[in-house]
């Protein structure tokens, strides 16, 4: 990333998985998922809530995107 000067800098990352399977495949399908636990302790976000029967919104909730390559 780029600090407020400009200057490149690096930050640590968490861990990751990387799995591929059949990369020959003419359609390749890239997953990306992380968690959203961001947010202040006394932040309205701090709530779970059903936005309706198969969605969960909240902290710690996964967070998924998918593309095709």
């Amino acid at each position: 990333m780029l600090d407020a000067n400009g200057v490149l800098q690096s930050l640590p990352l968490g861990d990751a998985v990387r799995i591929s399977k059949r990369p020959e495949a003419p359609l390749q399908v890239f997953f990306c998922a992380h968690m959203d636990t961001v947010f202040a302790i006394d932040s309205d976000f701090q709530t779970v809530t059903w936005l309706d029967d198969e969605t969960l919104n909240g902290p710690g909730v996964s967070d998924l995107k998918v593309a095709s390559l």
